[in-house]
């Protein structure tokens, strides 16, 4: 349940909020060309990640934005962090998947007189069926909730 740090005057919750990571204003930066395109835009830069609250999860897809979560009661918070955790496992799964195939198809190319590439591909088939047993497992909850 929202705490009262976390809702409007009317008791609507206010969080968790997607928005911008935490970042400052400088008026004065005259030249961003100077600057990481990852930390400025325009006159708005982004603080290093390290510095980032533990209430701030970074959204995957859009770098320097996210869900902001009531920094007093965290509602929501933990659910957000496992299941944001696991999508992460998720994408790292699936890059490795199509880099084990990439590869036993270069293996097969250039050593085929080796068999090594069929045990890559086991590897990638392993990894592939890893992927699809979360994605199901995640999409039960969805359904669930």
């Amino acid at each position: 349940m929202a705490c009262e740090h976390c809702t409007d005057p009317d008791g609507d919750p206010c969080l968790p909020q997607y928005g911008l990571a935490p970042h400052t204003h400088d008026s004065k930066q005259k030249d961003p060309s100077k600057f990481d395109l990852d930390e400025w835009i325009g006159a708005t830069r982004f603080y290093p990640r390290e510095e980032w609250p533990d209430t701030f999860i970074e959204d995957p897809a859009a770098p320097n934005h996210g869900t902001w979560y009531c920094s007093y009661c965290k509602e929501g918070l933990e659910e957000h962090r496992t299941r944001h955790e696991k999508m992460m496992l998720l994408y790292g799964l699936a890059q490795q998947a199509e880099l084990m195939r990439k590869n036993a198809k270069l293996m097969k190319k250039w050593y085929g007189d080796y068999t090594n590439y069929i045990e890559l591909l086991g590897a990638a088939k392993i990894t592939d069926d890893w992927v699809a047993s979360i994605r199901h497992e995640l999409a039960g909850k969805e359904k669930s909730e």
